[in-house]
C-alpha cells in the first residue's frame, strides 16, 4: 500500500512537471492604442491609406484566410529612418470587425506580421521573407516586439 502512494505521488509529480512544457506560456500584458488614436487612423485610413492585397502565405499562416480566400485590406505605411534596421513600419486595417495587422520589415532581414484583434490582443504572428515560407513566431517572443510597433504608432497618432 505504501509502495503503492510513492508511485502514484511521483507519476503525479512527473506529469504536473511537464504540462507547462505543452503549453504555451501567455505573452506579457498587451499594448493598445487609444480610442482617440484609433479615431485618428480610421481617419487617416480614409485620406491617405491605399487598399492592399495581402500575401495570401501570410494571411493563411496567421488564420485570416482559409482555402481560396484573398484578404484585402486598408494600408498605411511609414518608411524607416536611415541608419534605423526597421526599413518600414505597415499598420493594416482589415474588412469588418476582423481585426488588424501589424508589419515590421527589417532592412537585414524578414518581416514580422502580427494579426491582432480591435482590442489589440494578439493571436498569431509570422516571419516571412520573399524567398521562404511564413513560420510562426511564438506568442510570449511576438508579443515584445508588437508592443513596440504598437507604441510607435501610439506616438504618431499623438504627434499629428
Amino acid at each position: 500500500m505504501q509502495r503503492s502512494r510513492v508511485v502514484t505521488l511521483l507519476v503525479a509529480v512527473l506529469i504536473g512537471s511537464t504540462v507547462p512544457l505543452l503549453v504555451e506560456a501567455q505573452p506579457s500584458v498587451n499594448q493598445a492604442l487609444s480610442d482617440a488614436q484609433v479615431k485618428k487612423y480610421e481617419k487617416w485610413w480614409v485620406t491617405n491609406g491605399f487598399d492592399v492585397t495581402l500575401n495570401k502565405m501570410v494571411t493563411d499562416a496567421l488564420g485570416v484566410s482559409r482555402g481560396n480566400d484573398v484578404v484585402r485590406g486598408r494600408q498605411l505605411t511609414v518608411d524607416g529612418k536611415d541608419g534605423d534596421p526597421i526599413a518600414r513600419h505597415v499598420f493594416v486595417r482589415l474588412p469588418g470587425s476582423a481585426g488588424y495587422l501589424f508589419i515590421v520589415g527589417t532592412r537585414a532581414g524578414p518581416a514580422h506580421t502580427f494579426f491582432v484583434t480591435r482590442s489589440f490582443r494578439l493571436i498569431a504572428a509570422v516571419t516571412k521573407t520573399p524567398v521562404t515560407p511564413a513560420v510562426a513566431i511564438r506568442l510570449v517572443e511576438a508579443q515584445k516586439e508588437l508592443n513596440a510597433e504598437i507604441v510607435f504608432w501610439g506616438k504618431i497618432a499623438d504627434d499629428n
